[in-house]
């Protein structure tokens, strides 16, 4: 009796322990399967990088259409121009035009019009509006007494090819309702005491929405107009470095500490902006939302972040590599399917979506002269190309 005993009360420690081992299995199991439900998607697929320019810093790039894309180098005197952003090396051109240092670069499109037009740490403005053109197209204009110091322009956004506004280093913003005119053509305005202004976003004559070291955003709804722009701290802990509006009701901001920042109302002041950390300790030096359905940001340590639910929080964002051993600078996305990023060593690496994606690989035929279906799906359906979500760092 007395080893009957002894062998129930060691059968059942054993049972208890192999079924705690089963349900930590299960759990485990099942906190993997909801982990990776939440990781979203890359919404683009990469290209490796392409050399456009020699080894030199690609500061700026805009992209208003997947026909135009223009960027700048800050190390020359160049914009690199294309009309065909997919094309490969070839297909972009190195058109010097005499900037010195430049730092931003906004295109605009109305119709058939065109309008480009970069700063440099002049304080200069260099415009074009047949910016494929050549040399010849650009013209540079003075915006404030001539000097590459500590004070110079930092960044633009044209909201219109009628519409175009300048930050630089020690608060100012410069506003112009005819950015192909002359110096008196652009008023400068001190709106941020002695902050340097990183980046600014523009989405319609109504809005402008700038963001500067010191965690502000500054923002008004009548640049032209001469409306007061306020300040409202969204980001207390870090500089900000980046800032895009797809539209009225929705900006995102990145900082240097991998923060994006999202609001739906950005003159809201700083309840109305919500921060998700999404890049570990990259600082998230470009942003580019094309719409309120893709956000793509760039960063200091070789990745590209990007949402298509840019206010869903940390989850809504993935993270991948991009460009490896080298700094993504900015980015420009035309469109949900499109996105162009520079580099500092004359590289381009393009992002492309569904729509962009090159049609499937010719089949072949049964009897009838039918396609036959595919691995990539029925018949003419264009193969489906998924990403693996990457894990943060």
């Amino acid at each position: 009796m007395a080893r009957n005993g002894v062998a129930c009360s060691t059968r059942r420690p054993v049972r208890r322990r192999l079924l705690l081992v089963v349900l930590s299995v299960v759990s485990l199991a099942a906190a993997l399967v909801l982990a990776g439900s939440a990781a979203a998607e890359s919404p683009l697929k990469w290209s490796p990088p392409t050399n456009i320019d020699g080894t030199h810093e690609l500061s700026g790039i805009s992209c208003p259409s997947a026909g135009l894309c223009v960027a700048i180098d800050r190390m020359n005197t160049d914009v690199v121009t294309s009309a065909n952003p997919t094309g490969g090396a070839s297909a972009w051109t190195v058109t010097p035009i005499g900037t010195d240092d430049a730092t931003g670069i906004s295109c605009a499109l109305s119709g058939e019009s065109k309008l480009c037009v970069a700063v440099d740490c002049r304080p200069k403005a260099w415009f074009s509006t047949n910016p494929l053109g050549g040399a010849g197209t650009w013209t540079g204009t003075l915006l404030g007494a001539e000097s590459c110091g500590f004070h110079t322009t930092t960044g633009v956004s044209c909201a219109s090819i009628a519409m175009c506004v300048a930050i630089d280093s020690v608060g100012d913003v410069i506003v112009s309702g005819k950015p192909t005119g002359s110096t008196t053509d652009w008023k400068s305005n001190n709106v941020d005491g002695a902050n340097f202004l990183s980046s600014i976003s523009c989405p319609t004559t109504s809005l402008c929405v700038a963001v500067d070291n010191k965690g502000n955003a500054v923002t008004s709804t009548s640049p032209l107009g001469g409306g007061a722009w306020n300040v409202a701290q969204i980001d207390s802990t870090k500089p900000l470095s980046s800032v895009s509006c797809a539209s009225e009701t929705l900006c995102v901001a990145g900082d240097e500490a991998g923060n994006v920042l999202t609001s739906t109302n950005p003159t809201g002041g700083a309840a109305a902006w919500s921060v998700a950390h999404v890049d570990g300790t990259a600082g998230v030096s470009g942003m580019s939302c094309p719409s309120s359905s893709l956000c793509v940001g760039v960063d200091n340590q070789s990745g590209a972040v990007s949402s298509t639910n840019p206010t869903g929080g940390a989850s809504a964002w993935t993270r991948e590599v991009i460009d490896v051993g080298q700094l993504p600078k900015a980015v420009s996305c035309a469109s949900s399917s499109l996105c162009v990023a520079t580099d500092w060593h004359g590289n381009v690496i393009v992002g492309t979506g569904a729509a962009t994606m090159p049609p499937p690989e010719e089949t072949s035929k049964n009897k009838t002269g039918t396609p036959e279906v595919t691995s990539k799906g029925k018949a003419g359906t264009p193969e489906t190309h998924l990403i693996a979500p990457k894990l943060r760092s």
